[in-house]
């Protein structure tokens, strides 16, 4: 796995070739039994099975593409040799397509990256938070508990972080999805929304340390 420019790359080991794309084309019939694309505003995906929270499966293709074994294209090194594609092959396609990607923001192909702000752990199917943004964030909340009042501004930013937080943090789940329909109505509604905060800002608190 990794990422450039705020894309991300995943790649199969050869060995797993043949099962992935059994797999692949086994997804492919269950988008198409399932109505295949489907649009959501400006967002355009496709759906497979449904699962038993009642919400279905996502993919952004239709998986009708057999993915491709391109170590034998030119020399690599043993290790990329056990895996189908590696950096080079994204230079060689991205060129033909005129892709132009941002070397400084490219990480290498690892088990463990950087992605998002989180920090995604394929062995240990683990996503956290970034350290520092675990640092940035825990400065925020101190910053606003140093503080007797608050404006709507700042309010608006630390929830931002607060709510991007949460994808990784559960505790906080139950706090902070009573704040969005608050944070951007009137300033009469500010005692109740400032109780909201200190009980997420305290479990988030808790969470970072």
């Amino acid at each position: 796995m990794k990422w450039v420019d705020n894309h991300i790359f995943f790649r199969v080991p050869r060995t797993l070739l043949p099962e992935y794309n059994a797999r692949h084309a086994n997804w492919h019939r269950e988008i198409c039994s399932h109505g295949g694309h489907r649009q959501n505003g400006s967002r355009l995906w496709y759906g497979g099975k449904d699962l038993p929270n009642g919400s279905s499966e996502e993919f952004n293709e239709d998986c009708s593409t057999v993915l491709q074994d391109l170590a034998d294209a030119f020399p690599r090194s043993l290790k990329d040799r056990e895996f189908t594609y590696t950096d080079a092959d994204i230079d060689v396609v991205s060129a033909r397509l005129g892709i132009q990607w941002e070397a400084s923001k490219s990480v290498p192909f690892m088990t463990e990256v950087p992605y998002l702000g989180f920090q995604w752990n394929l062995h240990t199917h683990v996503v956290s938070l970034l350290e520092d943004k675990r640092t940035k964030y825990l400065a925020a909340i101190v910053e606003w508990e140093g503080r007797c009042t608050h404006n709507l501004l700042k309010t608006q930013k630390l929830y931002g972080k607060l709510l991007h937080a949460s994808l990784v943090v559960p505790a906080g789940h139950a706090y902070i999805r009573k704040t969005p329909h608050l944070l951007f109505h009137a300033f009469h509604v500010w005692t109740f929304l400032l109780s909201i905060f200190v009980h997420l800002v305290v479990c988030f608190s808790c969470a970072f340390s």
